[in-house]
């Protein structure tokens, strides 16, 4: 299939990732956020927030790599895998989105935060050109 390494490269950083994700926001972002909210600080409840939406994201894209790896040259899947890429660029800008809001609502620069965004979107958007080019190879 043409685009099997387009997905399974990707979905190898993206399991790496997601797990290390997981861990990290589970345990020390939701930790820290609480604390945040018990001291009063300002904008508390928006550090949860996006702990919460980037725990969410890094179990789709953990959840997404899996798949990715298992199916990523057969061309029966390509066309949920598509799917599934979709929702992870859509779960990235949201990510994105959160960050560089929150960023300015603390009155720090945003270009750090955009720039992270952006390069948030480098994996999911090969994972979805990969699945694009293995669902045109299995219409022929």
């Amino acid at each position: 299939m043409p685009g099997k390494n387009f997905i399974k490269i990707p979905s190898i950083f993206m399991a790496v990732s997601g797990v290390i994700s997981i861990v990290l926001y589970l345990v020390i972002d939701l930790i820290l956020a609480c604390g945040t909210i018990d001291t009063g600080e300002p904008l508390g409840w928006m550090v949860v927030a996006i702990a919460v939406i980037y725990t969410v994201f890094a179990v789709l894209e953990f959840h997404a790599a899996a798949i990715g790896i298992k199916y990523c040259d057969c061309a029966e899947k390509a066309a949920f895998l598509k799917k599934k890429g979709f929702l992870l660029i859509l779960a990235s800008l949201i990510a994105g989105a959160s960050n560089t809001i929150f960023s300015i609502l603390q009155g720090d620069p945003a270009i750090p935060a955009l720039n992270s965004a952006v390069l948030g979107l480098f994996f999911p958007l090969l994972y979805t050109y990969g699945a694009s080019l293995n669902e045109k190879a299995g219409q022929y």
